[in-house]
């Protein structure tokens, strides 16, 4: 409806334009007969009787001429008026139609702004993403999932002896040794399911024909809509270091085996020693004599007993105490026991010592779990020694010895007897605290910590 108002409106104002000018130019013509009608009159006597005839007529005319004026008037001060009214309205069309394209051309400019922006920065980025690739002292090497070489930096020149020009298109088969193709396609397949092969030690092939040990990382490559559709790996030459890493192993086994002959040696030598003792004891008469020799003779034993654990340990620097303790008591018991069933109850977690600290705490066993087995039972042959080992707080160790005997004397704490002396003497070298009660027997409890050889 609106468009067609619009398109009538027009004509209206000119019909109306032309009725007014028509209507003017019958007023014109009206006024100029009138005069000369005045000026005749006179002679014309014939038409006196006829004067108010012509009065009549003449206001009639001009009645219905001021109507037409009037009319003609009105359409065209309408047709003025519709006229601004539609010049305001297509202005105002024309200025939200011009607004509008205003504000999207900015919206473009933005756009376009930002694009250039995010060109700008995407160029930046592959920029040092390039240069970091060429100078990587790694070999970094890009394929597509068809095993087809598509980029090759300085590095991989530099280590496979391949230029880029020579080696880009061609099959990656090439670097891998034959014993190694099966791996190679199984790699692939993870890496076609997009997974991330981490870092694994491969041999390579160079262009000369040699090998070279590397540490491998393959990643998958992946386009804008996330398909995987390449492989990107990074290849470091660790030959050198595979081959320190042999010579040291070489010079550790090397210093094992010269530790374990020590040790063997040491404990062939307390053995030696011990075997002298029980020599020269055997001419000894004397029981008072003969009790420290057969005491000097368990400590011998005690120490090696040490170092033959050591020598058929794996670390020759640490000892499973819970085994040694085992070991030792059954010796002990086969020493001083004869003819008596003393049993002994074990008490052991696994607590594994350094040589600085297992020495020490095992003539501390051997000294305590002698003397329940030579005074705990006297006039009796039965009996119980109770030996435990325990982790106590964090970084102590807690190692009990007691039996169900006749007790220990009031006076222990002043003793000043040799045997008492070493356990007061070895529990200050561990850096440990000696405890005793009698409860229903004699107990005797050692708490100490483990301390680095080395942190002296």
């Amino acid at each position: 409806m609106n468009g067609r108002a619009h398109k009538t409106r027009p004509f209206a104002r000119l019909a109306g334009l032309l009725v007014f000018l028509i209507a003017l130019a019958l007023v014109i013509g009206l006024q100029a007969h009138w005069r000369g009608l005045v000026q005749w009159l006179p002679a014309m006597d014939r038409l006196r009787n006829n004067t108010a005839l012509c009065v009549v007529s003449c206001g009639a005319g001009l009645l219905a001429l001021g109507a037409g004026l009037a009319v003609g008037w009105r359409l065209t001060t309408r047709w003025l008026a519709g006229s601004d009214s539609f010049l305001e309205e297509q202005s105002r069309s024309r200025t939200g139609e011009l607004d509008q394209k205003n504000a999207a051309l900015q919206e473009e400019i933005s756009r376009r702004t930002d694009a250039e922006e995010r060109l700008r920065q995407t160029t930046e980025r592959l920029g040092r993403l390039a240069a970091i690739v060429k100078s990587s002292d790694d070999a970094i090497i890009a394929t597509t999932l068809e095993g087809i070489i598509t980029s090759w930096n300085p590095a991989a020149t530099r280590l496979l002896g391949y230029d880029a020009e020579e080696i880009i298109g061609q099959q990656v088969a090439r670097l891998i040794p034959p014993d190694r193709v099966e791996e190679e396609r199984q790699t692939m397949n993870r890496i076609q399911r997009g997974q991330r092969v981490a870092s694994f030690e491969a041999p390579r092939q160079c262009k000369d024909g040699r090998l070279i040990e590397m540490a491998i990382t393959i990643s998958p490559i992946e386009d804008a809509q996330g398909r995987v559709v390449g492989a990107s790996t990074i290849a470091r030459d660790i030959t050198e270091r595979k081959r320190a890493a042999g010579r040291m192993a070489d010079s550790l086994r090397e210093k094992d085996a010269l530790l374990r002959e020590v040790h063997h040696r040491v404990k062939n030598n307390m053995q030696v020693v011990s075997s002298l003792l029980q020599l020269q004891s055997n001419y000894l008469e004397d029981p008072k004599l003969l009790e420290p020799f057969q005491d000097c003779q368990s400590r011998i034993r005690t120490m090696a007993l040490i170092h033959e654990k050591l020598y058929r340990s794996e670390g020759l620097a640490q000892i499973d105490f819970k085994e040694y303790l085992e070991s030792l008591t059954v010796m002990l018991l086969r020493a001083h026991a004869k003819g008596a069933n003393i049993r002994p109850e074990f008490h052991l977690e696994p607590v594994v010592l350094s040589i600085d600290t297992a020495l020490p705490l095992g003539l501390i066993a051997n000294e305590l779990i002698s003397n329940s087995l030579k005074h705990a039972f006297a006039g009796r042959q039965n009996g119980l020694v109770r030996i435990a080992l325990s982790r106590h707080n964090a970084g102590e160790f807690r190692l009990a010895v007691g039996d169900d005997g006749t007790g220990l004397p009031d006076d222990i704490s002043q003793s000043n007897s040799l045997g008492v002396r070493l356990v007061r003497i070895l529990t200050g070298q561990i850096k440990g605290r000696m405890e005793y009660k009698n409860d229903h027997g004699a107990e005797f409890t050692i708490t100490f910590s483990e301390h680095d050889s080395n942190a002296k």
